[in-house]
């Protein structure tokens, strides 16, 4: 039996509604499929639709596995009588070419016609839902019970983050009178500011007046001393990187693949390059953190590892600490 063979006879298999299947297979090897057919068995066999739910992680995943049952049942509804039997040989696994077990009278050909308006009109539609929207429907059912005021909505990300940051500057305006700190608070979450440490400080300074009082705050969360300025940062850092190490770590990302030269070599080299601090510090930025600011994830592949084992390592080590010093920085 060839392999394709045996894998639609196992496709076949789990989209038996009689049987409880657990299926695992690579993306794109047929799940959704497998599912979907399972569905319009369960269908065919007078499963009510809406005693029917099938639940899934994502809602992409969700619409697209609502939009191929609704493919299949909207063809089998226009089907003449042959290509819907042929159709209909293929999901359930029989063989075709007039040598069924049994034939299928003209009743059944109807049913499946009417399984596109009979899923179409049930109350409430099909149930292909993500775990979060199949939870909250529960919960919807089970307010009181789950301590939860009836009618409750869920609040969409966007509309959760607005308000959070709309929160944050009220705070800002209560601790100073002019938006300071609400200028502060908006540089240091461009720079990914940790979250907590970012609350703490909006903790502290609520109800302050006096700039003096909020930079203490502030200087005593970052662990700043009150003359440090931006120079002394970039050279505490700079301080940190070992000059000889540094290079053969850059000539071993010059041999590696394209991103490893891209993302790595060219910023090391122009880090070499640099003549003044700012500059230094912009060429360690896009070494450290990708175009939307994020830490990169890993430096160097398989070649330039080979090359100077550790690498990776010692850049990540080093990201750690550059990554302070950007928060104490801005």
């Amino acid at each position: 039996m060839s392999a394709l063979v045996q894998t639609i006879k196992r496709q076949q298999a789990a989209a038996d509604p009689l049987q409880s299947a657990f299926v695992s297979a690579n993306a794109g090897a047929g799940k959704t499929r497998v599912l979907t057919n399972r569905v319009a068995r369960l269908l065919l066999a007078d499963a009510p639709p809406d005693r029917i739910l099938c639940i899934t992680f994502t809602k992409a995943a969700a619409a697209e596995m609502a939009s191929r049952l609704f493919e299949m049942l909207g063809a089998w509804s226009l089907a003449d009588d042959d290509d819907l039997n042929e159709a209909l040989d293929a999901l359930e696994g029989r063989a075709a070419n007039g040598s069924r077990e049994t034939a299928r009278d003209g009743d059944a050909l109807i049913k499946a016609r009417r399984l596109f308006a009979r899923a179409l009109e049930t109350p409430g539609g099909l149930k292909i839902q993500t775990i979060h929207s199949f939870c909250e429907s529960v919960l919807r059912r089970f307010p009181l019970e789950a301590g939860l005021p009836p009618g409750f909505r869920v609040m969409e990300e966007a509309d959760a983050f607005s308000l959070k940051e709309a929160a944050l500057g009220q705070l800002a305006q209560r601790a100073l009178n002019d938006d300071a700190l609400g200028a502060m608070i908006d540089r240091l979450s461009a720079v990914r500011f940790k979250g907590d440490l970012r609350s703490a400080l909006m903790s502290s300074a609520r109800g302050m007046s006096d700039t003096q009082e909020i930079a203490a705050v502030i200087r005593n969360a970052l662990q700043l001393d009150e003359d440090i300025d931006a120079d002394d940062l970039r050279d505490g850092f700079f301080a940190q990187i070992d000059a000889d190490q540094w290079a053969g770590i850059s000539a071993a990302m010059a041999q590696g693949g394209a991103n490893a030269k891209k993302h790595n070599a060219l910023p090391m080299e122009a880090y070499g390059r640099a003549r003044d601090r700012a500059e230094k510090w912009r060429a360690l930025e896009t070494l450290f953190l990708t175009a939307a600011g994020d830490p990169r994830k890993k430096f160097g592949d398989k070649k330039t590892e080979a090359a100077a084992p550790g690498a990776g390592d010692y850049l990540l080590s080093l990201q750690e600490q550059f990554i302070t010093y950007q928060d104490k920085l801005a």
